[in-house]
């Protein structure tokens, strides 16, 4: 069955590990910010690789580890290379979303109102 495996920043520590829902473990893990997922059937292998991978940053019985940069990127490569499927964060989401929407939105009504219907307007009057 597939799953996602994370890593997850929060302040100076990651978070590596395996959910079902990616929602639900971002909401779990507040007010940490998602870095990297993949949703793999082999998610328990990749987590087991990258906890033997980074042990001596692990901090102790717990999932958390301090990961300088090279680290965090050398992991979102095993994640990606070992993941069969990988899903990516798209750019725009949240509210970024919503206010490029409505940027958009409102930039065409007033093209199609410059351009399409000011002329129709102006033939008249």
């Amino acid at each position: 069955m597939e799953s996602y495996i994370y890593l997850i920043k929060n302040k100076d520590l990651h978070i590596i590990g395996v959910a079902n829902n990616i929602d639900k473990a971002q909401k779990l893990l507040k007010p940490g910010v998602l870095v990297a997922h993949v949703k793999t059937d082999n998610s328990g292998f990749i987590c087991k690789q990258l906890y033997q991978r980074f042990s001596e940053c692990r901090i102790p019985m717990s999932d958390y580890f301090r990961l300088n940069a090279s680290q965090v990127e050398e992991c979102k490569n095993t994640m990606r290379l070992n993941a069969d499927k990988a899903y990516f964060e798209p750019i725009f989401k949240g509210l970024t979303l919503v206010f490029t929407f409505l940027i958009s939105w409102i930039a065409l009504f007033f093209l199609i109102i410059k351009l399409g219907i000011n002329p129709i307007f102006e033939r008249f009057f």
